[in-house]
């Protein structure tokens, strides 16, 4: 029989997933993949050689495209299908309503979703339960994948499973996911979380293995410079952390912050009254994760090229930095 890994995760906050017409998708396998794609380089940038950021690139995309598969046949032509078949399990299709949650101005969690909602109208939107729902992620390895690779896939399960969020708004805490129980070929692994310091230490553990990494990636990725804090206090539910995160957030970055318009770039683009034009997704991600009964805030800041345009060639981070020490 092949090799298999198999991931359960749960869904921790409201997931806004759609579909063609705008309604409530489930999480499938290309979504999934995405988002493996999307951490994989992440947590590859460290394994590349090459004397420049060009060469660099190159043999992560070509690794990617071994890995992942491309259909990208003329500069990948020894590349096609993926080395390994991805299959995602829905346990429970119940949905939520955004009736609830987020309260557009009943709360500052949809200060996080902004956007989600017309400006002064309270609209319906679905969302999958943050209580009632959970999938299983499988991989079928390919015999031709090495080691080497097996362990990457291992890595990406596990860094999604520790702060990874899928679906609208995810970096902003909304679609946050974690890991519930990880096996290879029927060989359990330990992903239980005791308390926040045991989080703080798988996070940490990872972490370390990019630390070595110097300057800036050309794109978000792991490095020296990632930052990471978890909230010191214990939260009841989901729902209160995501609020207090919020709350946090609106006091630096709102209307009335105490950050000026212009610092707020480091927050992500485009940025009203100061630059409509560009985009850029925050380097800052937002994270509510279960520990035993009760949930805790996870800011990670992962420091990249901010951006092509050179007035962005030096940002300013400290609101990045004062946000980490107010949880």
């Amino acid at each position: 029989m092949p090799d298999k890994i198999i991931a359960a995760y749960q869904i921790v906050t409201p997931m806004f997933l759609g579909d063609a017409e705008q309604g409530l998708a489930p999480v499938n396998s290309m979504s999934f993949k995405g988002l493996m794609r999307f951490w994989w380089r992440a947590l590859n940038w460290r394994r590349v050689d090459g004397n420049s950021s060009e060469e660099q690139l190159k043999d992560l995309h070509r690794a990617e495209a071994q890995l992942f598969g491309t259909a990208n046949h003329q500069h990948y032509p020894d590349n096609g299908q993926s080395l390994f078949i991805l299959q995602v399990k829905h346990h429970c299709r119940q949905t939520c309503s955004g009736k609830n949650y987020p309260a557009p101005y009943k709360s500052q969690s949809a200060y996080l979703g902004f956007g989600l909602f017309k400006m002064g109208e309270h609209k319906d939107r679905d969302a999958w339960d943050k209580h009632k729902h959970a999938f299983t992620v499988s991989l079928i390895l390919s015999p031709h994948i090495s080691t080497e690779q097996s362990a990457q896939l291992l890595e990406v399960l596990q860094a999604i499973g520790l702060w990874g969020s899928l679906g609208s708004r995810s970096r902003n805490g909304f679609g946050s996911i974690a890991l519930a129980s990880l096996t290879q070929n029927s060989q359990s692994l330990d992903v239980d979380i005791k308390d926040s310091m045991d989080y703080d230490n798988k996070i940490e553990a990872l972490l370390n293995l990019h630390r070595q990494q110097r300057g800036l990636p050309p794109y978000t990725a792991l490095s020296r410079d990632v930052k990471f804090t978890t909230s010191k206090k214990y939260y009841p539910d989901a729902i209160s952390a995501h609020n207090a995160i919020g709350q946090a957030y609106y006091n630096l970055r709102g209307k009335d912050g105490t950050v000026s318009r212009p610092e707020r770039v480091v927050f992500g683009l485009p940025l009203a009254k100061q630059d409509t034009e560009n985009r850029r997704a925050s380097p800052l991600f937002i994270h509510i994760h279960p520990v035993g009964k009760q949930f805790v805030i996870l800011l990670l800041y992962i420091p990249a090229k901010f951006h092509t345009d050179n007035r962005y060639g030096t940002i300013n981070d400290s609101p990045v930095i004062e946000l980490l020490g107010k949880i």
